[in-house]
Formats: C-alpha cells, structure tokens, sequence
C-alpha cells in the first residue's frame, strides 16, 4: 500500500534517504558503464530532490565522462534528512559540509543536486530568477545565485501533435475553426463525473495535485460559490488528504 514516496498512512517512508540514495547510486553506475559497459550516455538528467544525489554519485565515479544536467520543479520541496543519515549514504564526509549537502545542520538532496550537477534548468525563465531570491529560493537562494551562469529557464509546454483537440480519442473532435465538438465533450465529461447535463452553466475542470502549492486551496473555498451559481466542478487528482 501507499506509493514511491508515502506511506499507507500518507506520511514520507521512514527509509526515503535510502531508497533515493539508492535511485541515484544506480543512475550514476549505469552512466559509468560499470553496470553495462556497451550502453553509455552522454548525459544524465536528474529531476527534483528524490534525484538529487545522482550528480554527487556521478562525481565519485572514477573516468565517468557523462555530464549530469539537474531540472528543478518545486525548490520548496528539498528532501531533507537528520544528519546521522549520512551513514547509509556511502558519502565522504567532506561532502557533509555547507558547501556540499549540509543544510542547516541536515542534509538535503536537492542542494546535493543544486551543487554538483554541470547544469540546472527550471521549469520557466521566470521561475528562474524568482529562485535566486530570499522570498521564493526557499533557504537556498544563495547557492542558486552561486550557480547562475549554469542555470537556464526552459518553459514547460506540451506536444501539440498529441494533445490535440483535433485528435479522434475524445468524445468530439473540434478545432479553433469548428469548436461544435466542445458540447458533445463536455456532456460526455459531465456523465462520466456523475454531474447533470441539465444545466448550461460552465464546467470548470481542474488535473492537478491537490495542494495549497497548486492553488487548490483557493479552489475549495468556492467550490460552493460555483456550485450556487450554477457551475459545474470536476476536479482529478491526489494529494493532502485534507483537500
């Protein structure tokens, strides 16, 4: 029960450092070639704190020639630790310093990712900048502001080709020329929710990860107001348990 992350419970794995070390010790070993000598990349490309370590590892690895690239999505999430978790990390301990993966007195993979990756990329240039601010560099304003000519503002998006309305998988196709199909679509999203298909109110649809992060607390505070005037509500998705 539960997931990669949580517990049953909804609370973080007790050994989260552990199977996280081991995701990037692996990652490393395999951009060695140790593990498969007849597939090497060049680059390896690490994702938010659960990854963060896979550049430190990379380091520690005698020859590698792959460069590491790291993307920050949520620098408020940075996968902190006690200290004394560094025994199962198979660390020098000269890495266990503030300038490696100490933070305050823990340690934290995502600054493990922030500082020995060859390159860090966001997920927008804005975001880029607002992280190597006090306000939003959530403690670790500093060591971005340190690593500024290596990191890059890339805007998310989404492939056109496949989330093309045009694209016979939903209900109705429809287009910025002939958005007729749009009716039939949202009938067929108001049946599968269980909600009236009475009403001619709008349809408000939300996929998101249910956390005050994404706004969704906002959203529930007028969830009924949408509901009173006549609007509709569909909402998928996981998270706090509390939303």
């Amino acid at each position: 029960d539960g997931n990669p992350y949580l517990g049953p419970d909804g609370r973080d794995w007790s050994d989260n450092h552990r199977r996280f070390a081991l995701l990037g010790w692996v990652a490393a070993h395999l951009a060695s070639g140790e593990l498969d000598p007849d597939w090497i990349p060049d680059v390896v490309h690490a994702h938010d704190w659960h990854a963060g370590l896979v550049p430190l590892y990379m380091g520690l690895c005698p020859g590698l020639k792959a460069a590491s690239v790291f993307t920050v999505h949520n620098l408020a999430f940075r996968g902190i630790f006690p200290m004394d978790c560094h025994s199962d990390l198979g660390l020098p301990m000269f890495k266990l310093t503030p300038q490696g993966i100490e933070f305050h007195g823990k340690i934290s993979f995502m600054k493990a990712g922030l500082v020995y990756s060859d390159k860090i990329t966001t997920v927008s240039p804005k975001y880029a900048r607002e992280i190597c601010t006090p306000e939003f560099g959530c403690g670790l304003d500093g060591v971005m502001r340190d690593r500024g000519g290596d990191l890059s503002g890339i805007l998310n998006g989404v492939d056109y080709a496949v989330w093309n309305p045009g694209d016979a998988k939903i209900a109705k196709p429809y287009s910025v020329d002939d958005l007729a199909g749009k009716k039939a679509c949202k009938r067929a999203l108001q049946l599968e929710f269980g909600l009236s298909t009475e009403a001619h109110g709008p349809l408000f649809a939300v996929v998101s990860r249910l956390t005050s992060q994404k706004g969704m607390d906002l959203l529930a505070e007028v969830a009924d107001e949408i509901a009173a005037r006549g609007g509709k509500l569909a909402v998928l998705g996981r998270g706090d348990a509390a939303l």
